[in-house]
């Protein structure tokens, strides 16, 4: 899941690499990448990862991930809107991993994943910041 949530993202980074957007997403991307040898490395300890186990999660969310993927010519805001859809759906992800692994008492687990979701709303919030910025440019400001 994280890294075909973090390769969804490279349209941000490809157009924006030298912008703040760029450069927030790029490094995201590597605590994305990161976070999943924090997870695999939890699921082998636990022993319920196998090799042909690894890609499970992917195929499962692959139908989801494809109706939220980011196309590279879309417009910005576009791209924004879908980035921050992929960024929901990994909060709704590790908000269920989170409480599954409090009900088994599974606390490193629980550590894992409670930082994945605090660091995925973080960029979450901030790319609607960025697409209300770029939405109401040169309009007068919304009222939030």
């Amino acid at each position: 899941m994280e890294l075909t949530a973090a390769s969804a993202l490279d349209p941000l980074v490809a157009r924006d690499a030298a912008e703040p957007l760029g450069s927030l997403v790029e490094g995201h991307r590597r605590s994305s990448r990161r976070r999943r040898e924090r997870l695999l490395g939890r699921l082998r300890a636990l022993g319920a990862l196998s090799p042909p186990r690894e890609r499970a999660g992917a195929a499962i969310l692959a139908p989801v991930w494809g109706a939220a993927s980011v196309r590279a010519d879309g417009t910005e805001e576009e791209r924004l809107r879908q980035a921050v859809l992929i960024k929901e759906l990994q909060v709704a992800t590790y908000d269920t991993l989170e409480r599954l692994a409090k009900r088994a008492g599974d606390h490193a687990t629980l550590a894992i994943a409670r930082k994945a979701r605090t660091e995925d709303e973080r960029l979450a919030r901030r790319l609607v910041r960025h697409r209300l910025r770029l939405q109401y440019a040169g309009h007068e400001a919304p009222i939030l």
